[in-house]
This record gives C-alpha cells, structure tokens and sequence, in this order.
C-alpha cells in the first residue's frame, strides 16, 4: 500500500492533472473541450490524460467519431481519501474558478451544435440514416413488434416515411415533427390543411395517417 500511495501523490502532485480530475467529476469531456476549458494544446492534454488513465483515475468511451472522458472510482480507498483533501484544495483556486465558468460555455456549446443538428437534418433524416444504416432495417424491426389495434405516435418523425410505412399495420399513426415534414409530401404521408395552419402557428406539425391497405 505505502508504494501504490506514493505513485497516487506522483500522478495527484500535478496541479493541471487535479484540476482536469475536477473537471471531469462533473462532466464527461472530449480532449477538445478540455482544452477548451484548460486552455491548453492537445498534446498538452493528451499526455496528462494517458498519465492518469495508466493510473486508474480516468475512464473513456468511444461515441460514434469522438472518445469521452470521465473520472472513475479512485483505485483505492487511501486514494480515495487523498483525492478528497486534494479535491477541496483544488476547488477552492482561482484556476479551478476559471476553469469552472469555461466548462459552462462549453457545454453550452455542445447543447447548441446538437440542437443545430437535429435541426438541420431533419429534412434529411432519410438520407441519412440510409447512408449510415442502409434502406430498411428500421422498419423490419419495427413491423414485428406491432399490433394493428394499436395508435402509434412517431416523435421526431422528420420527413415522415417511417410514420407511413407504419400505417398499413396498425390502426392508426401520429406523427410529430419540424416544418419541415409538412413541405414533404409523398410516401403516404396525408397532411390536411387544418393540420398545416397548426403547424404555422406551433411550429410543429401533427398529422394522422389512417391504416391503409399494406403494399405489393
């Protein structure tokens, strides 16, 4: 125990590597936003990171193109009481402030640039999930698992094709989604006007597609 206390004061002794740990006690964090946050190169941070995952205390994750990082469990429960000291110590710096109101803004501006993709996709959601999952996986999963009793509602229904596959096999389906579904006409997908005025003035647009008979 006395050696594996004095690697954890090695890794912990770094100011910079305490206060990426309290920052990713509160957030999962790409290398990007964390020097973002630190203000620092990537390979600055790069190299901190590698340190403290050899060591145990971080955790990452791969999404899609990005690997997140996250603080984990401290290795032992010494360091735990160490990391606890050193946590409060930390955390009452005037960098750990800065750090702290940096973190803010770039989680803002990771909510944003989400909120910027699903906006800008929808009318292309199509194309896009066929690109990335190919033409009809969805729906043979999706057409087992009906009953044709049922009202199905499709949050999200971006350009509404999938809401209208569906309809032959249930009683009904409610599709919700952007504007831009309604400028989408075609693929079953029956939008009245009463529903387009709706759409005006919620900028959402509901339409219910009634079970038809199924296709050839």
């Amino acid at each position: 125990m006395e050696a594996a206390i004095f690697d954890d004061l090695t890794v912990l002794g770094d100011a910079l590597r305490s206060r990426m740990l309290v920052l990713l006690e509160r957030h999962e964090l790409t290398v990007g936003e964390l020097c973002a946050v630190l203000q620092l190169p990537q390979s600055t941070v790069s190299r901190h990171l590698k340190v403290l995952g050899d060591a145990a205390w971080v955790t990452s994750r791969r999404d899609g193109t990005s690997r997140y990082y996250s603080s984990n469990e401290p290795p032992h429960v010494t360091a735990g009481k160490l990391w606890s000291l050193l946590r409060e110590q930390v955390g009452a710096t005037s960098a750990a402030d800065q750090d702290a109101r940096r973190l803010k803004s770039v989680m803002t501006r990771r909510q944003t640039a989400s909120q910027e993709f699903f906006e800008t996709g929808a009318g292309r959601w199509d194309k896009l999930r066929e690109e990335m999952f190919g033409r009809w996986y969805h729906l043979q999963a999706l057409t087992g698992l009906l009953d044709e009793r049922w009202t199905v509602g499709d949050l999200g229904c971006g350009t509404g094709h999938v809401a209208a596959a569906l309809a032959p096999f249930v009683s009904s389906v409610i599709a919700i989604g952007p504007p831009t579904c309604c400028r989408r006409r075609g693929a079953g997908c029956a939008i009245s006007a009463t529903s387009k005025s709706a759409a005006a003035s919620s900028n959402r647009c509901r339409s219910t597609m009634p079970r038809s008979t199924p296709p050839h």
